[in-house]
């Protein structure tokens, strides 16, 4: 039968057909794999098509200067600024004499709870300084590409946590945000962070309806282009070919069918990523 693509269902029905399995019912291993291969291809690259209207928007904290109480091998300690009137959860602290950084995991009164026990000598309203480098992506946010920082319009390089854990920025000398990574599934971490707010946007593949594999479009619409949906059979289809790659005659077909996908992923690509020569001349 021919396949229009309209709907997540008709492409499963379309894999199922390739496969020789019949197409009166999809079944719940189809829609797995079908879906499986339209999160990865919405995630593969910033395509326009799953952009977020709007960019992100992060504004951040200024740091905070205050004095502390602590004494070496606890892990609570007292601030001026009661948490009625600036709650420091979440945010780190340092000594200002020593700077080693700890984490509040909690801001009670005035009363804070670090991550780790004092390490410094015993200090009495000593000055210290609580900053946040760490803040939360939108609800809606897949996957995050690009960050500037819209105060002065500088891009900020998106780094691996690895790395940038490796090497850590100075920030005595740097006035602006140079770097930013993810700290889990919905979180980055700017360095270095600021002394005064600022206002960070960033554009991100936004969060898609699942595909619900039922025959009517206005509700199982997959939002890649229709021109390029094929692209879901084939990686759906190559699922399949998996199932079976011990049969001797399965792997040239899974070989052929990856460079199929490999150059059909190009073109979209080259559509809706790269620059044509004649707009870039």
């Amino acid at each position: 039968m021919a396949t229009n693509y309209d709907t997540g269902y008709a492409i499963a029905a379309a894999v199922q057909e390739r496969a020789g399995i019949g197409t009166e019912k999809i079944t719940d291993k189809t829609r797995r794999y079908v879906q499986r291969s339209y999160y990865e291809l919405l995630t593969m690259e910033p395509w326009p098509f799953v952009l977020k209207s709007t960019p992100g928007i992060i504004n951040t904290t200024a740091e905070v200067a205050d004095t502390i109480t602590a004494t070496e091998g606890s892990a609570s300690a007292t601030v001026a600024v009661a948490s009625t009137t600036t709650n420091y959860t979440g945010r780190k602290i340092y000594h200002d004499n020593n700077q080693k950084m700890y984490r509040i995991t909690l801001h009670s009164a005035y009363t804070l709870t670090l991550d780790a026990t004092w390490k410094e000598d015993d200090c009495a309203a000593a000055a210290c300084t609580i900053y946040q480098d760490e803040y939360d992506l939108a609800a809606d946010c897949v996957r995050p590409w690009a960050f500037r920082d819209r105060t002065n319009g500088i891009p900020i390089e998106f780094e691996g946590y690895i790395g940038m854990a490796r090497e850590r920025v100075d920030k005595s000398y740097y006035d602006e945000i140079t770097h930013v990574t993810l700290v889990g599934a919905s979180r980055v971490l700017f360095e270095p962070w600021l002394e005064d707010a600022t206002t960070i946007e960033y554009l991100y593949t936004e969060l898609k309806t699942d595909l619900t594999f039922e025959p009517s479009p206005t509700s199982d619409t997959p939002v890649v282009p229709k021109w390029f949906r094929f692209i879901l059979e084939d990686m759906a289809y190559l699922r399949v070919l998996m199932d079976w790659e011990d049969k001797p005659t399965i792997q040239p077909k899974i070989a052929r069918l990856q460079v199929d996908i490999a150059r059909a992923i190009g073109r979209l690509r080259d559509t809706y990523i790269k620059q044509p020569e004649s707009l870039s001349a």
